[in-house]
């Protein structure tokens, strides 16, 4: 937890920095709208090809294909949109390099790269994620090139933004945003319903009636990846006990789940929330892209997801009426809860590593070098209003943000504790599974709370 709250102490420090360049009336940035596409299409690009802006001869240099593997396949918006700005900054500085680029959608990726594994044909350079879950076997298993950590010690990562991607002192990764879950509202959509901008999940409840007689969803939700229910769980129980630490513990068997009523009351409350229509029909079918343009849409008044989408109030992607009552907030607590909106699940989101057995192994290091340079990376990630990086960036504040992001901040800034990698990915691949598929089960009510506790017990035992 110390390292943890050095997180949101550093983000107290850039939001006041923040501050100041508003006030002053800091230089305009560069601009460009973007948000995180859900496509759930998988795509394979066809090598890209940059011309050479370089006044020296690249005659003599031998061309190069690197393979590169990412879980944004929509390379036109969003995260997808900022990989590839970068991408393609470093193929025009280095002409001889063309890259093979792969798209695979979230858990769609992750199947892929498990086959990938199997058969030692891991492409160059690879999206990965610094939890235990994803990266443990791939580092355990000798995967991935290690990098010379002394090479990014004026990169800017934030304290403790590594620590996923390392391994017996060693480095394999680098870590691209910080990620925090939220709740997205439309001002408009809550006005012309007479519902308040919710306090409360009770607050939530008592509104569906107004939504549906509107024929709007209250909260858009993907509840087909299985990861978002796995972490409103946490959430929840967070939100009611005020205790970021008692779900780790269960997972580490220092507290019996099975005697544990916090945690059983959570499921409840879980299912109660499910069982009171707050999620639009057939939520449960609903990928991340669906949910996404539901809400995108204007038939859906909140969506439940993570601070990536801070770039959704630029998007052109979405109506101007959309992008003018976008909103964000914390995720709301409960009426008796001992937690509050001050109880964060955050965490570094995804990366980027190389494979060890690359062929192109130093070209690949090189390029990560380039791409995830502060100037480079965080600086774009910033000032396109994408995603929140997980280096320094107050050094690229315009003056010029949108209010969405000085929200997202604003919610760190006020943050009292953060909860580092979620549960469902704090233990084995299989544990993760078991996790989503029961909680899956309890969302729409196929197994009662008491038997989602069991079933979590046995999840613990068999990891």
């Amino acid at each position: 937890m110390k390292k943890q709250m050095k997180h949101v102490l550093t983000m107290f420090l850039l939001v006041a920095m923040l501050t100041s360049l508003v006030a002053c009336g800091a230089p305009e940035g560069d601009t460009a709208e973007g948000e995180q596409s859900g496509a759930a299409q998988s795509e394979q690009s066809d090598a890209k090809e940059t011309e050479s802006e370089s006044s020296d001869s690249d005659d003599a240099v031998e061309e190069i294909e690197l393979s590169v593997f990412t879980h944004l396949p929509d390379r036109t918006t969003g995260l997808g949109l900022l990989e590839q700005t970068v991408f393609d900054q470093y193929t025009a500085e280095n002409p001889h390099v063309k890259l093979k680029i792969e798209a695979l959608e979230g858990e769609t990726y992750k199947q892929k790269i498990t086959a990938y594994l199997s058969s030692n044909e891991l492409p160059d350079l690879f999206n990965a994620w610094g939890s235990s879950t994803f990266f443990d076997p791939i580092t355990t298993n000798g995967y991935a090139a290690e990098l010379n950590i002394e090479d990014f010690e004026d990169y800017n990562f934030i304290p403790g933004s590594l620590d996923g991607f390392m391994k017996d002192g060693k480095l394999y990764g680098l870590p691209k945003i910080l990620d925090f879950m939220v709740l997205y509202y439309n001002e408009d959509l809550l006005a012309s319903n007479n519902v308040e901008v919710p306090g409360t999940w009770e607050d939530i409840i008592e509104s569906v009636p107004a939504f549906r007689e509107a024929g709007l969803s209250p909260v858009s939700f993907d509840g087909r990846d299985g990861w978002p229910l796995g972490v409103l769980l946490q959430e929840i129980l967070v939100k009611q006990t005020g205790n970021q630490q008692l779900i780790y513990d269960i997972v580490d068997q220092k507290v019996d789940v099975t005697t544990s009523e916090e945690f059983l009351k959570a499921a409840a409350t879980l299912q109660d929330i499910t069982a009171n229509n707050v999620f639009q029909d057939s939520y449960l079918s609903a990928d991340y892209g669906a949910a996404l343009n539901l809400f995108g849409q204007e038939k859906a008044a909140m969506y439940y997801m993570g601070s990536w989408e801070v770039g959704l109030a630029k998007s052109e992607a979405y109506s101007e009426s959309f992008r003018e009552n976008v909103a964000v907030m914390p995720v709301p607590g409960f009426e008796d809860g001992e937690g509050s909106i001050e109880n964060l699940l955050c965490w570094y989101g995804g990366g980027f590593a190389v494979s060890e057995h690359s062929e192109n192994k130093e070209e690949a290091i090189k390029m990560l070098k380039f791409i995830m340079q502060p100037e480079v990376w965080a600086k774009a990630a910033w000032q396109t209003g994408i995603a929140m990086p997980a280096q320094e960036f107050s050094g690229y504040f315009t003056g010029d943000e949108t209010q969405m992001q000085k929200d997202v901040v604003a919610i760190l800034e006020n943050g009292v504790d953060t909860s580092g990698t979620v549960w469902i990915d704090y233990s084995s691949p299989s544990f993760k599974t078991d996790v989503m598929n029961l909680t899956q089960e309890l969302a729409v009510g196929v197994i009662s709370p008491e038997e989602y506790v069991e079933g979590i017990a046995k999840a613990i035992e068999d990891r």
